[in-house]
């Protein structure tokens, strides 16, 4: 028992001078030395220069410290600029204590990063490194010869739910942040600077705040977490948030976790936009200045399926305005979709010009619509389509179901068209036509089959009891407008017009 415990203490003995050797080597090496080992690390790995232009300093105590200024890391040969990214500071310390208990107990201090992602023509992007891909492509063939064990790695960290490691977030501050994306194809330039980024834990809660400017417009975003470990014990906790981006507003609250297996979360989101054109920016393209416009929705989420459910829009112009309800129990697939819609407005010619479709004609202006669709993108059923179209003495009316818009499968359409004369067709035709009045016709699409099938057309038109008129048709194939026979039946009362 005696010899036991002789051999217990000279291993501990070991262990303790092989970690005070491993502090005293750390602690001795001049930062010199690190900047060559990393270095050629870097390059070996990505096949780009990382270069340490200011000092460089590793320590080991009760924490691992990581101190570094002025580093630069090369882009690609073709890239518009010598650095890819650069840091003027950086400071990271990560406690040794809390790894025995798998806790990566982190801080970060970082000052002046820039980061620059660009792409060729041919669609070369600079964070592509052959030597990766090199290296990727050789473990993915090992990987091949080796599924088993690598499932039953991902069933046991399920099992653990987690990680080896879990993450507490001591302090992060990142300050002077600039990210640019340049498309070398399209010649698009999106530019994210001035930001910052603060991760705090505060009275128990894990606060984050961010603000910044996306091509010059200002955005910000504070998160509260209620539970400071929250990474740490894998646990549900609520979270609330807001921001603005520009002059849009956003704010939620719900609850987020646990992490792992599955990231679950149930939050309600609500979003104010006095314009639809402030996204415009997002795009890279010009949306209309039509609003405001309020959206309200709840996001889901449990083992791994995202569902939205009281997703509500509505939107309030002085030229139109619509509200739109709808959810989906899945978005990765998009399907269990249910949308239901209303559109009104009475200045249809201007709404058409602030969109982009300038006309020449001034169209019926009054136009009002309600839609009900059910299923999935790949299989979209209109339960109920509902619109009417009016001004200008003419009035068209319509109704109509599809058991699949995708394919144009079942379509059952029903429309009533009324025109007190010929007047304003003439106007859009820049002709003169006769003075008949009033007229009324109706036209009945209908399509049958897997396929969208032939459409049949039948339109009975009465002018003033002077004309009567029928017509019918149908068209084999829409899509490619092949197969069209039409048949018109003329009577005429009086040739006195």
């Amino acid at each position: 028992m005696v010899r036991l415990i002789k051999y217990i203490a000279y291993f501990l003995i070991g262990i303790v001078g092989l970690l005070i050797l491993a502090v005293a080597v750390i602690n001795l090496v001049p930062g010199e030395k690190y900047k060559s080992i990393i270095s050629s690390s870097v390059k070996s790995v990505t096949g780009r220069d990382l270069e340490f232009v200011g000092d460089l300093d590793i320590s080991l105590f009760s924490t691992f410290s990581f101190n570094a200024s002025k580093v630069n890391f090369s882009n690609a040969d073709w890239g518009s600029r010598l650095q890819m990214a650069s840091v003027d500071d950086i400071k990271a310390e990560i406690a040794l204590l809390p790894l025995l208990k798998g806790i990566l107990d982190i801080t970060l201090l970082v000052d002046g990063p820039d980061l620059l992602l660009e792409t060729r023509s041919s669609g070369q992007r600079n964070w592509v490194f052959a030597e990766l891909i090199e290296e990727g492509a050789e473990i993915l063939t090992e990987a091949a010869g080796n599924v088993e064990e690598i499932q039953k790695s991902v069933s046991a960290a399920q099992e653990n739910k987690g990680l080896p490691f879990r993450v507490r977030i001591g302090q992060v501050r990142i300050e002077g942040i600039s990210i640019t994306y340049l498309d070398g194809e399209s010649g698009e330039r999106f530019v994210l600077d001035d930001c910052r980024l603060n991760i705090d834990p505060v009275d128990n809660r894990q606060v984050m705040k961010f603000s910044g400017r996306y091509n010059d417009t200002p955005l910000n975003l504070s998160t509260v977490l209620d539970k400071a470990d929250f990474f740490v014990d894998n646990l549900s906790a609520p979270v609330s948030f807001e921001g603005h981006f520009g002059n849009t507003e956003l704010a939620g609250q719900g609850r987020v976790g646990p992490l792992t297996p599955s990231f679950d979360l149930d939050l309600s989101i609500k979003l104010n936009i006095d314009s639809v054109a402030d996204f415009s920016v997002l795009t890279g393209q010009d949306l209309p200045d039509i609003g405001p416009l309020a959206v309200s929705t709840r996001l889901i989420s449990t083992n791994g399926k995202y569902a939205v459910s009281d997703l509500l829009a509505t939107l309030a112009d002085e030229i139109i305005s619509a509200e739109v309800k709808a959810s989906s129990a899945d978005l990765t697939t998009m399907s269990g979709l249910q949308l239901e819609a209303d559109v009104s407005t009475d200045q249809l010619t201007q709404l058409l010009d602030t969109v982009g479709y300038p006309l020449e004609t001034s169209l019926p202006d009054t136009l009002t619509a309600e839609l009900v669709a059910e299923g999935s993108l790949d299989n979209l059923a209109v339960k109920k389509f509902k619109t009417s179209l009016q001004g200008h003495g003419v009035r068209i009316d319509g109704t109509a179901h599809v058991k699949n818009i995708t394919t144009l499968e079942g379509v059952q359409a029903d429309f009533v068209l009324a025109a007190e004369s010929l007047e304003y067709f003439a106007a859009i035709a820049g002709t003169e036509l006769p003075a008949l009045g009033p007229l009324q016709g109706t036209v009945n699409v209908r399509s049958t089959g897997n396929r969208p099938g032939s459409l049949n057309i039948k339109m009975d038109v009465n002018a003033a009891d002077i004309i009567h008129a029928n017509i019918a048709g149908q068209v084999e194939d829409p899509q490619n407008l092949k197969g069209i026979r039409g048949n018109v039946s003329l009577a005429v009362n009086s040739f006195d017009w």
